[in-house]
């Protein structure tokens, strides 16, 4: 089916669909990012970046959502690259499960 969803002033830039049908947006700007998904008709923020201790802050520039609804954002957070795990049914701190060196350095 389709629909109307209230998005308000959400600068939405990243949409990603997980397996269950679930709709999750990664928004604001680069001081604000925030990951939040469609429930019924409105936007939802499951976890927002200037919420977080610093060294968890993000600017998230991909998204990935697994069966089991556990998120994985591509963040480059101050030049720090790295993959950020949030599953929201143990908590909603971020987990580092990787980290992208950058040019110049090898695994």
């Amino acid at each position: 089916g389709s629909g109307d969803v209230v998005v308000g002033n959400t600068d939405a830039d990243i949409l990603f669909c997980s397996p269950n049908g679930m709709l999750y947006v990664l928004s604001g700007s680069q001081e604000t990012r925030k990951v939040q998904k469609v429930v019924g008709s409105r936007l939802e923020t499951v976890i927002a970046s200037e919420n977080l201790p610093e060294d968890m802050q993000f600017e998230a520039c991909g998204i990935c959502v697994t069966k089991e609804e556990v998120i994985y954002i591509s963040d480059n957070f101050e030049g720090n690259r790295r993959i950020l795990c949030i599953n929201p049914a143990q908590s909603l701190e971020p987990v580092v499960v990787a980290q992208i060196p950058t040019e110049g350095r090898s695994f």
